[in-house]
């Protein structure tokens, strides 16, 4: 399992860790992930950016969890590749675990 903690620049701290497992050939990657949010007081609210759908489609960004600050966590099965966001201070930032 890795670590993976990324920081924005409003100062937001989340962090991801990820177990990664390979399945078939035809399959994408298989991840878990999990997602500790970092803030002292700020919940935050996590999205999949579902990119096979367009910009302007109401599904196209799905809530995953809400996460509570100070260490609040949320662990999620999901596949290589797929991005997450979470919006801190009216800016959308971008996550993609490894």
């Amino acid at each position: 399992m890795g670590f993976l903690s990324l920081k924005s620049a409003a100062l937001a701290f989340l962090a991801a860790v990820g177990n990664t497992a390979l399945v078939s050939a035809q399959e994408a990657e298989a991840l878990k992930v999990m997602f500790v949010n970092e803030f002292p007081d700020t919940p935050i609210d996590l999205y999949w950016e579902n990119h096979s759908l367009d910009d302007d489609h109401p599904e196209r960004r799905k809530l995953e969890a809400r996460i509570p600050p100070r260490g609040g966590w949320h662990s999620s099965e999901t596949f290589n590749g797929h991005e997450f966001s979470y919006i801190v201070d009216g800016k959308r930032h971008f996550v993609t675990p490894p």
